[in-house]
């Protein structure tokens, strides 16, 4: 559940209409691969890079049922992504289910105290985020009401392209154009379908010096629709999917049998 400071704060933000070519004071890009965790069953586990993101490719998950992994493409340096709030994920057009949303609260070593170094026994391990909540209508074609919050600049990391923890951010990889941050999964039931991701409202970005306002916050989603930009402020969703999912002939084949035994089993 979201906490009541969280909702007011929503309450104060201007809505910016999405725009076409704007400089970009704080880029993010929102995406999915198939590449996530080195080990898929622990998320504190180190991150493996995405092999999509050079090619800058929408995943396509050609399988019966599928996990696909949520990462967030941040290659203005010096910039902290502190919170995201009422972002949705819908799949169109298919018969697949979002059956699961994880997003990773990853434990990460941070080091404030007096000696400056790991290892004094000042160092300190906190969450990525103060606030996480994963959604609601799980089971169904729709997640919505995604959130995941980093108030306490001083001890959570949030998501950053500078000043990572002691010892790194093993779920972020990359430099430059190609750094990004594994956020989570999504876990998809067998069958078929297009999945996106709508943009809800991105909350204060820092630089070393200040807040970058929302209006100079600019989020793409997937890859191949470039012109279609949001302000932090902004919400909306990309024309184009952010991955696909096409049972291949075999696997339709099998689906097919399946129901026709359910349907010769009602009464």
């Amino acid at each position: 559940m979201i906490p009541r400071r969280l909702r007011a704060i929503a309450l104060t933000v201007v809505v910016f209409v999405p725009l076409s070519a704007p400089a970009q004071t704080a880029a993010g890009r929102w995406f999915f691969s198939l590449d996530g965790l080195s080990n898929p069953s622990d998320p504190q586990s180190p991150a493996v890079a995405p092999a999509n993101l050079p090619p800058r490719v929408n995943p396509d998950g050609g399988l019966p049922g599928s996990r696909m992994y949520l990462w967030f493409n941040h290659p203005v340096s010096s910039r902290l992504w502190s919170g995201f709030q009422e972002y949705s994920l819908e799949l169109r057009n298919g018969t697949a289910v979002i059956t699961d949303v994880s997003l990773y609260n990853l434990n990460l070593i941070i080091d404030f105290g007096p000696d400056g170094a790991p290892g004094g026994g000042d160092d300190e391990t906190l969450p990525r985020w103060d606030a996480v909540n994963e959604g609601i209508g799980k089971g169904s074609p729709i997640v919505s009401g995604i959130a995941f919050f980093a108030f306490s600049l001083s001890d959570r990391i949030g998501i950053r392209s500078g000043a990572l923890p002691v010892g790194g951010d093993p779920h972020t990889v990359g430099s430059g154009a190609s750094r990004a941050t594994l956020v989570g999964h999504v876990e998809l039931s067998p069958g078929s379908g297009s999945l996106f991701i709508s943009h809800g409202l991105t909350m204060p970005t820092y630089t070393p010096t200040g807040a970058i306002p929302p209006s100079d916050v600019f989020i793409r989603l997937g890859f191949g629709d470039e012109s279609t930009v949001y302000t932090g402020g902004a919400s909306g969703d990309s024309p184009i999917a952010e991955a696909t999912f096409t049972p291949e002939p075999g696997t339709l084949m099998l689906l097919g049998a399946a129901s026709l035994v359910l349907l010769r089993r009602r009464p």
